[in-house]
């Protein structure tokens, strides 16, 4: 009997050893989306009826003494200097274990390629996740999972890059190498605005025949005389993961006549990921907004765009997810943090994140 009490007694102080996050302290790390530092950020929480906070260090890390940190649900993280919008993210298990580790994203994105590169573009989060429409995706798409997967805004994946664009001929409807000539065109037009390459040709035979087909990007082009509209552009994901994407048009001469280069631009931004948005003058402004329609990528749709695959790419390697939603939240508690005077440095796509980090 003594035996089997010594042996709960040690399971239990096993069990409430300090970890990350629990115990006498909260410890955890500060990132940022655009690779500048977070030093200086103050982090706050309250647990208790106690309210307590740390300054983040040059190396993003900090420390909270606090008895009941095990208690603790959010935090609080507010940049004094105005750079980062306010966060509030809830204290989660990371993807892969490690100390709790959160992003904050900046108050304006800096184009630092394409054809925009150069413009500073306030952030708009709330304007990025409102819907235009009942029917309609917002520009950021709503978190989704699959398969106990952790959540997240759906995007593609970098290894799906670039993604294989294929005419499929099953309808009916013969698209000739023309057809395919004047869309790719409008597709590599897309490219240089969004500042990367996103496209590549391919057969139709190739997107269904390959037994790695699995593994890489694809987007399918078809002709259906039926739509009620002139096009519609849709994607597959699977836990904040694009797999497919899909285009029908109403007819070829939405692709061969220049004039429409706009639709194809429209709908070819929708396989990306991106939905409908009245937030700015855009290349996707749903229909209730007309006047905010614009026939190619605008700065705002460039920065907001670059500024998603940025953050979910960092979000999917150090196993959080939530960015988006926890800046929106700080926003609402912090709106009047002040903004900063001094543009930000550009936000050059930094090389392929590779294997795990604090």
């Amino acid at each position: 009997m003594a035996r089997i009490l010594l042996f709960v007694v040690s399971l239990v102080s096993a069990l409430v050893q300090p970890v990350a996050g629990q115990g006498m302290g909260l410890r955890g790390v500060v990132h940022t989306v655009d690779g500048g530092t977070a030093a200086g950020a103050r982090v706050f929480v309250a647990c208790a009826g106690a309210r307590d906070s740390a300054v983040v260090d040059s190396t993003g890390h900090f420390q909270i003494e606090v008895p009941c940190a095990a208690a603790v649900g959010l935090v609080e993280i507010v940049d004094p200097s105005g750079r980062y919008l306010p966060s509030m993210p809830r204290i989660r298990p990371r993807v892969g274990g490690g100390e709790p580790a959160f992003l904050l994203t900046p108050r304006v994105w800096k184009i630092a390629s394409g054809t925009h590169a150069g413009q500073a573009v306030p952030v708009d989060l709330v304007g990025a996740t409102t819907r235009a429409c009942r029917a309609c995706a917002a520009f950021f798409s709503a978190e989704d999972t699959v398969n106990m997967r952790p959540p997240g805004i759906p995007v593609w994946l970098e290894h799906s890059l670039p993604l294989r664009v294929a005419f499929s001929q099953e309808d009916g409807v013969t698209m000739t190498e023309s057809d395919s000539v004047a869309f790719m065109s409008v597709a590599h037009a897309l490219e240089v605005d969004l500042g990367r390459r996103w496209f590549q040709p391919a057969r139709e035979e190739e997107v269904f025949g390959d037994p790695a087909a699995e593994d890489l990007g694809s987007i399918i082009v078809a002709i259906d005389p039926g739509l009620t509209t002139a096009g519609r552009g849709n994607w597959a994901a699977q836990g904040g993961e694009i797999v497919a994407g899909v285009i029908y048009l109403q007819s070829t001469s939405l692709i061969s006549n220049p004039r429409y280069a706009g639709v194809v631009a429209h709908e070819l931004m929708h396989t990306l990921g991106f939905g409908h948005t009245c937030s700015w003058r855009t290349v996707v402004a749903a229909e209730r907004c007309p006047g905010r329609r614009s026939d190619s990528p605008t700065p705002e749709d460039v920065a907001h765009a670059q500024l998603l695959l940025r953050l979910r790419t960092l979000e999917r390697h150090y196993g959080i997810y939530g960015s988006v939603a926890a800046a929106i939240a700080g926003l609402e508690k912090y709106p009047h943090v002040p903004v900063p005077a001094q543009e930000p440095a550009p936000a050059v796509e930094p090389a392929p994140l590779v294997g795990s980090a604090a």
